[in-house]
């Protein structure tokens, strides 16, 4: 093998272990990420919810049959709370 041949492949075997050592660290930094997620989403998802008056009554008028809430939908959602939730400590 000559001298330019020798120095391609030294080149590439060093880009070839800085590869691996990124796809290593990346491949850490997103075990670390999921596990965050995990915990993020285990709190947010159990949060107890519970529905308020004024969303009693918009589900109660659309069981009735009441299809035009769309002007009363979107002033409860202004100005008040449908549903009220709370996170567990």
């Amino acid at each position: 093998m000559n001298a330019g041949a020798r120095r391609v492949q030294r080149v590439y075997l060093v880009l070839l272990r800085h590869t691996l050592a990124a796809s290593f660290i990346w491949g850490i930094n997103t075990l670390f990420l999921l596990d965050v997620l995990a915990h993020i989403a285990v709190r947010v998802l159990g949060c107890a919810c519970r529905s308020t008056d004024t969303y009693a009554r918009l589900e109660g008028r659309w069981g009735a049959g009441e299809r035009d809430l769309g002007d009363d939908v979107l002033a409860a959602r202004l100005y008040q709370r449908l549903p009220e939730s709370s996170l567990h400590p």
